[in-house]
Order: C-alpha cells, then sequence, then structure tokens
C-alpha cells in the first residue's frame, strides 16, 4: 500500500484517488470535513534538490472544514479542478465525480506547485502542504 507522507516543496504531477465526506467528534461535538486523497503521479521538480524525490504513488490530503469559510474554500478548489461553473452540481457529486476524472486510469492531472510549511498549535506542530498554483492538463 502506498505511504501518506508530507511532500517537500516543489512542482507535481498529481491524481485523486479518493474524496469523501468525514464526520470526527472533536470538543464533544461532531464536525465534518471535505477530504481530498491525493497521489503522486511524477516529481516534477523539487525546490530543493538536495530533498529526495517523491515514490510515485504516494498519498496526502488535503481538507476542508464543513462551515461556511471551509465551504468557500472547497468551492475554490473545485473550480479549479471541475471549472468555473459549478453552479447547480451537489457537493456529493463533485466528490464522486472526481476520483473518476483524476484517478490512476482518469483521464486528466493536476499539475500544481506546493509548498510544504510546519504549522504550529496548542497540540504541537504539524507539516502540511499549500497549493500555490494549480491546472488540469492531460494526464498523458
Amino acid at each position: 500500500a502506498p505511504d501518506f507522507l508530507v511532500p517537500p516543496s516543489g512542482k507535481y504531477k498529481l491524481g485523486i484517488s479518493q474524496a469523501d465526506i468525514q464526520t470526527r467528534e472533536k470538543d464533544g461535538e461532531m464536525k465534518q470535513a471535505f477530504r481530498l486523497i491525493y497521489f503522486v503521479r511524477e516529481t516534477v521538480e523539487l525546490a530543493n534538490q538536495d530533498e529526495d524525490l517523491v515514490p510515485n504513488g504516494s498519498l496526502f490530503s488535503e481538507n476542508f472544514q464543513a462551515t461556511k469559510q471551509g465551504l468557500e474554500f472547497f468551492k475554490s478548489r473545485m473550480k479549479k479542478l471541475l471549472g468555473d461553473d459549478i453552479t447547480g452540481i451537489s457537493i456529493k457529486d463533485m466528490l464522486a465525480f472526481l476520483p473518476k476524472q483524476f484517478d490512476k486510469d482518469g483521464d486528466k492531472a493536476i499539475l500544481t506547485t506546493l509548498r510544504k510549511t510546519l504549522t504550529k498549535s496548542e497540540a504541537g506542530e504539524f507539516e502540511n502542504v499549500r497549493f500555490q498554483k494549480m491546472e488540469v492538463v492531460d494526464r498523458g
């Protein structure tokens, strides 16, 4: 099975293997988030050449909280992946469509520049990635 990791800063070709709604308990309340699981199709270029190439198939996820602000971020991401006009498309349909379009057999790939960041919180420090540029390309 592929490993989950936080890819180093660089340019990648990605796919999406899974898109779903996650529910978990936090502070005594049930919280929901929209989750996209990406996989690395290819490491195009690393920002730091001393970093190791990310093995093809490696996984990482992006979560959008099911809040007003989180939904805005999610819809912005969907416009980049599905096209500017997502009017009338339900979240459930968007999530179902993404793996079909971007999975290992899908027609499309995501060409993106990622920046690895370190975030500090009360729970400690954790690494994550931020998408700086993103475009949909033919899988090629």
